[in-house]
């Protein structure tokens, strides 16, 4: 079955009808009433902005990405610096090792870059949902924009957790090579360890951006409703 295209659909919506009419506001959501004598109004105004606003479902993600991504982001960007300047440190200590320092230094420097770019999508999503946020209208988020930033922001997210995966998959290898193979991994060398940790770190951001993703999956679901009862309606 073709899957329903709506944002296609959306090009031929009817232009609607200019009536005579009194605006009524509650909340983010704006009523147009054709008569000023339902007494019951605001409970429909109440009823609609429930089931209309991601008000709720934005300031989740907001929190999550405060509380998760973000904050792990920081501790990696520290711990990242931090193995940076050991690593300088390093060398100068055991000149003998410095090819190694300084190709490792390069698969480290280039995760901070990432992490730390103002492109971050983590960064990115967190502003843009600030601002949607603040100017929160039901109509808002459902819109054709929104959901296109939506698809972008979510591919974003997926192509960095990509990243992160083949990085991990550096630094878990190289812990290996750092450690002695006897039925479990025993880190025995300085190096190791601090590779350890740093795979330990990466490994909880890649999996708090993949809740991020699959939160933002559910609201493009919610999204797609909301734009099919429009058609419908």
């Amino acid at each position: 079955m073709q899957r329903l295209d709506i944002e296609y659909i959306l090009q031929f919506k009817e232009q609607e009808i200019k009536l005579p009419v009194i605006d009524y506001r509650k909340g983010n959501l704006f009523l147009r009433c054709y008569s000023d004598k339902n007494k019951k109004r605001h409970l429909l105004g109440k009823f609609l902005e429930s089931k209309m606003s991601h008000a709720g479902i934005i300031g989740e993600l907001i929190a999550k990405l405060e509380k998760e991504d973000l904050a792990l982001g920081r501790r990696l960007i520290y711990y990242m610096e931090g193995l940076l300047a050991a690593f300088s440190a390093d060398i100068q200590k055991e000149p003998y090792s410095a090819a190694f320092y300084k190709s490792l230094s390069v698969d480290v420097r280039q995760l901070l870059e990432l992490i730390s770019s103002a492109e971050n999508p983590h960064v990115v999503l967190y502003n843009r949902l600030n601002n949607l946020l603040i100017g929160e209208m039901p109509s808002s988020p459902a819109g054709q924009g929104c959901c296109r930033d939506m698809r972008g922001l979510m591919n974003a997210l997926k192509e960095s957790a990509d990243i992160m995966c083949a990085y991990h998959d550096v630094f878990t290898n190289l812990v290996q090579q750092e450690s002695e193979k006897r039925g479990k991994m025993l880190v025995t060398s300085r190096v190791g360890q601090r590779l350890y940790k740093l795979s330990l770190v990466v490994e909880s951001l890649i999996v708090a951006t993949g809740c991020t993703y699959t939160r933002m999956a559910e609201w493009q679901k919610q999204v797609r409703r909301v734009q099919k009862q429009e058609i419908y309606n």
